[in-house]
């Protein structure tokens, strides 16, 4: 399985979107020669399958490599067997990269699944191998995006601002987690969340409001703390899973002050800082 995202959420193994402006997102499945030549025979799952694409990249150096890719190569991606097989629409653009894992029981059924998120907070589970499965596994919404207008209106960011990174997902625990950021009344919030990624259901704990505060005297300081402010940062950088903790980093958006770079971290069982 191979996917990338660009920030109108057309989904594609080569091109970027052709739809900047459009309302409902689609994403395309691409599958070439790793799956038993799919597109060719019309097989649907091969006995190996491709690998798990849990996190950014595929690993935690961000490499973007599959070291075990042992049939794809540069004589047999070509237009006669390596190409879109499908596309689904989702509501809101993909700014995370779409992350895939194989064998995962869904309501008694065992599926290969493409799990989505979007700035409007909505996040899909998708089968990834039956061009007639338009309807998601199960979907989520994790409540109200921020507006743009909110942070005076962003030219790297067009529409409103939910979930920006990408999730990561622990097979081990088969739970997905994001941060989401919403607008609730006047007041703004950012969370982390763990999803069982057979339910898409809340684990236990989850989900927990991200807030740090740290001595200092800069700015948006008050009594001589540095408290984290939900609305003026950016959950940019994707999380990062690693020996039992996820790391979640944040920065600005485009520079608008008061910002402060954030790096904070969670135990991935509890979900405590």
């Amino acid at each position: 399985m191979r996917l990338s995202a660009d920030r109108s959420s057309h989904i594609s193994a080569s091109h970027r979107s052709p739809y900047p402006g459009s309302i409902r997102r689609s994403f395309s499945v691409v599958r070439g020669l790793s799956l038993a030549l799919a597109v060719v025979t019309g097989s649907i799952i091969s006995a190996s399958g491709p690998a798990d694409v849990v996190t950014q990249h595929n690993d935690t150096a961000r490499t973007g490599a599959n070291l075990n890719e042992a049939t794809l190569n540069t004589s047999n991606v070509n237009v006669n067997q390596f190409g879109k097989l499908f596309s689904r629409f989702v509501d809101g653009q993909v700014y995370a990269q779409p992350l895939y894992v194989s064998n995962v029981t869904i309501s008694g059924v065992l599926h290969n699944v493409v799990y989505v998120a979007t700035m409007k907070n909505n996040l899909y589970a998708y089968d990834a191998d039956d061009p007639a499965a338009s309807t998601p596994l199960w979907q989520l919404n994790f409540g109200t995006p921020v507006p743009n207008a909110d942070v005076s209106g962003l030219e790297d960011i067009t529409g409103p601002i939910g979930i920006t990174s990408t999730p990561v997902i622990d097979t081990a625990s088969s739970t997905l987690y994001c941060v989401v950021k919403t607008k609730e009344g006047t007041s703004y919030f950012q969370r982390l969340h763990a999803i069982d990624i057979s339910t898409g259901e809340e684990k236990p704990g989850s989900p927990v409001v991200i807030d740090a505060a740290l001595p200092g005297s800069g700015d948006d300081s008050i009594g001589g703390n540095i408290k984290f402010n939900p609305l003026r940062h950016l959950n940019r950088p994707a999380l990062l899973l690693s020996n039992g903790y996820l790391y979640l980093a944040f920065g600005s958006h485009e520079d608008q002050r008061p910002f402060h770079g954030w790096v904070l971290s969670y135990d991935a069982s509890t979900l405590q800082r």
